[in-house]
């Protein structure tokens, strides 16, 4: 179980036990009506710290998108801290040749981008090179690598690593706008390419898979939903 669903399942038992508030408690030093008044805040606490908190998004990666004689699958995206204020997208997705005809690809410098739901950009850090595009060759102005060929019918999973240093109070989204353009080219022999076609790939609106930061919560409050959810239960189950 992971972290969100976690405090979700304790939330969720202590908004249940908060229903057996109005029935009897133990006064020990305060009297009912003190007692009433602190679970009633307590469960205010509580709802607003899970209105926060939200339901996670349904997984909805792995769905195929068509791109002309490129099917593309989004496997997953995963966000993480990476280091005080720098958070990291990696975005793992799987191209398919679905021509009768072998494809020589490329990634082309500079396209891809990552945009979350709270309207955040993520760009490849470092530059763009082997470090951060994993899977495939980089074509960059005239610079193409053509030692990447796709076979009729066969796949070939794509990685892409990106960053961005956030300012204090802003939080990742829970949902991403991915896109990232492939382009074709024809080997014509002596070192010489040509570019036959461009594949622009996009996802829209897909959900973060893993990282356990979609909620935009730190520790603190994470913290904070714990003591209350406890203090809650504690006190209606004694």
């Amino acid at each position: 179980m992971n972290g969100i669903t976690l405090k979700q399942s304790l939330l969720s038992a202590a908004a249940a036990a908060a229903l057996l508030a109005g029935q009897a408690v133990p006064a020990h030093a305060q009297s009912a009506d003190a007692l009433r008044r602190e679970n009633a805040q307590l469960r205010a606490q509580l709802e607003a710290l899970n209105q926060r908190c939200g339901v996670p998004a349904p997984d909805d990666t792995g769905a195929l998108e068509r791109f002309g004689d490129i099917e593309a699958r989004l496997d997953s995206i995963r966000a993480g801290e990476r280091g005080r204020g720098t958070m990291q997208v990696t975005v793992t997705m799987t191209l398919r040749n679905v021509s009768s005809q072998p494809m020589v690809l490329n990634y082309e410098h500079g396209s891809f981008n990552a945009t979350d739901s709270n309207g955040y950009g993520y760009r490849l850090f470092g530059g763009q090179g082997k470090h951060n595009v994993k899977g495939i060759p980089i074509a960059s102005g005239n610079q193409v690598d053509p030692s990447f060929t796709l076979l009729p019918g066969r796949s070939s999973p794509v990685t892409f690593i990106a960053q961005r240093v956030m300012s204090e109070g802003q939080t990742v989204g829970n949902r991403f706008d991915i896109s990232s353009s492939f382009g074709q080219y024809q080997d014509l022999g002596q070192g010489r390419l040509r570019r036959m076609q461009t594949f622009p790939v996009s996802f829209k609106d897909r959900s973060v898979t893993s990282g356990g930061i979609a909620t935009g919560l730190g520790g603190r409050t994470d913290q904070t939903v714990e003591n209350a959810a406890g203090r809650l239960l504690d006190r209606l189950l004694k």
